[in-house]
């Protein structure tokens, strides 16, 4: 098994994302995202089926508190992302984002 240092792991950018800068979030993603796949996963007291999800469904949950957290992963100018969505409060969101080159 190969030994990885952490200049092998992707970096992580982070962002906290108001009710509004979350909505622009998902327009731009459902108009500019390729090969989208979207999942759901529970609150820390709960679980999902992790189900793959359309954009749109994922988008109603995610604000209406069914589930605790969505990770996105898409195509944008022939880079795979992988997004992490996470609610921190009633009108804040935290993104975690991955790139894979």
């Amino acid at each position: 098994m190969q030994k990885l240092s952490a200049d092998d792991l992707p970096e992580i950018e982070r962002a906290e994302l108001d009710d509004a800068t979350l909505e622009a979030f998902f327009e731009r993603i459902a108009e500019e995202a390729e090969r989208l796949s979207v999942m759901a996963k529970g609150a820390p007291l709960q679980r999902t089926d992790g189900a793959v999800l359309t954009l749109e469904r994922a988008k109603q949950a995610f604000l209406a508190g069914e589930v605790g957290a969505l990770q996105l992963r898409y195509v944008h100018h022939d880079v795979i992302i992988l997004d992490t969505l996470m609610r921190r409060g009633p009108n804040l969101t935290l993104l975690a984002r991955m790139l894979q080159r």
